[in-house]
């Protein structure tokens, strides 16, 4: 009897849980399809750097070309690739990015492209935060201790 009793708080906690975090606004994640990603980045941009009707198009059009070449689409995750790899696959990203960044530029005002290039430092530089990533004085295996 004590097990049953156990065993049924143990489910009323977790089914609890589960419903205050669909309470929360935290539902199960939605992936997007590639068009969706597409539409999302783009309505993003004309919003935070207040593009005109015009921009807005020739930045959806972009943004379609270089959708599979950019760094969020991902190919195969089988195998760790070797050093040389990764280094060639960061010097392709660079060049794509330079790429976009460069016809991009062709699209934006100066200003508009100043406030971008801006955002995009701030990303860069977060990166890793609150994740014991980079700039943590971690390592793999946590904070360092000199006195062991």
């Amino acid at each position: 009897m004590k097990k049953m009793m156990m065993a049924l708080a143990a489910v009323i906690m977790i089914s609890s849980s589960a419903m205050a975090q669909e309470q929360n606004g935290q539902r199960p994640e939605r992936k997007m399809d590639r068009n969706e990603m597409i539409k999302h980045r783009t309505d993003r941009m004309v919003k935070d750097y207040g593009l005109n009707e015009e921009q807005g198009k020739k930045l959806l059009e972009l943004n379609t070309s270089f959708a599979d070449k950019m760094p969020g689409a991902r190919g195969n995750r089988g195998e760790r690739p070797s050093r040389e790899e990764m280094e060639a696959q960061r010097e392709k990203m660079r060049a794509t990015m330079d790429a976009y960044n460069a016809e991009l530029k062709n699209i934006l005002t100066e200003e508009q492209f100043s406030k971008y290039q801006e955002d995009a430092k701030k990303f860069r530089n977060g990166r890793g935060q609150g994740r014991g990533g980079r700039g943590q004085g971690r390592g793999p295996r946590g904070p360092r201790q000199d006195n062991e």
